[in-house]
């Protein structure tokens, strides 16, 4: 594994745990914000199509939290909860950085 993905995968298990310890997880969850800080530094987008592609290579066409590896629910929900972020619900046609598609 390399560095970057290492730092990645500690930046997520840090805001996991952090969000879990503050005690901010509740029975219905708040939606990500693109300007909170955390969803800016996932590069968070609610619409994948305002990814710069050239920038986020790794955001191609079809990259969308719905069928993300992280995401929880539906794909017929507008939002629904990522393990991102302790379950926040995030945008069915979102992306960010911590996007890897299902198997």
């Amino acid at each position: 594994m390399n560095k970057s993905r290492k730092s990645l995968l500690a930046f997520i298990l840090a805001a996991v745990v952090a969000t879990v310890a503050a005690g901010t997880v509740s029975a219905q969850p708040a939606r990500v914000d693109e300007k909170d800080a955390n969803a800016v530094s996932l590069t968070y987008k609610g619409d994948a199509r305002a990814v710069d592609a050239k920038k986020y290579g790794q955001c191609v066409k079809g990259s969308i939290c719905a069928n993300g590896t992280l995401y929880a629910g539906k794909s017929s929900e507008l939002w629904d909860p990522c393990g991102v972020r302790g379950g926040e619900q995030f945008s069915t046609d979102g992306w960010c950085v911590a996007y890897v598609k299902k198997a």
